[in-house]
């Protein structure tokens, strides 16, 4: 999996300084279409909790399809502060998911074989993003020049 790190003060995408907790911004630099894939979200912590869903699972996980996510996360205001986010192809169950140990922070890479993408956000530090398609990752450097090679 080739991956990036992007972590600092002051980060800039499309010359408006952004906040690197907010989930829109990363996924919209990595030029991901949403809706192609499930999305499995574990060990997180937002700034606030737009549905009971999410504040309810925060301390477990939620698996929610692409349409889902892309509404979850183009909420503005919503930061991931924690948050380990894996994109699975459609064809991907969550019992497939759930056939392996939920991810961690203890571990760095989740579901090399399973996943698109995975992207680690922690205590607001950093975010880290990992995809076996490179092209994810070159559009994050792209979009985002103060991303660095991990």
């Amino acid at each position: 999996m080739d991956g990036a790190i992007l972590q600092g003060r002051d980060i800039y995408y499309n010359n408006s300084k952004i906040y690197y907790t907010d989930l829109n911004v990363i996924v919209e630099a990595c030029k991901i279409n949403t809706s192609q894939y499930n999305w499995l979200i574990t060990q997180y912590e937002c700034n606030y909790y737009p549905t009971e869903e999410l504040e309810n699972k925060r301390h477990d996980y939620i698996w929610l399809t692409g349409k889902d996510f892309n509404e979850l996360i183009q909420n503005e205001t919503l930061q991931f502060i924690w948050g380990i986010i894996i994109a699975f192809p459609l064809t991907t169950s969550l019992e497939d998911v759930l056939k392996n140990q939920l991810p961690t922070y203890k571990t760095e890479k989740y579901f090399p074989s399973l996943s698109i993408i995975e992207i680690i956000s922690e205590d607001s530090s950093f975010v880290k993003v990992f995809s076996n398609q490179k092209d994810f990752i070159q559009n994050f450097r792209d979009s985002i020049p103060e991303a660095r090679n991990i």
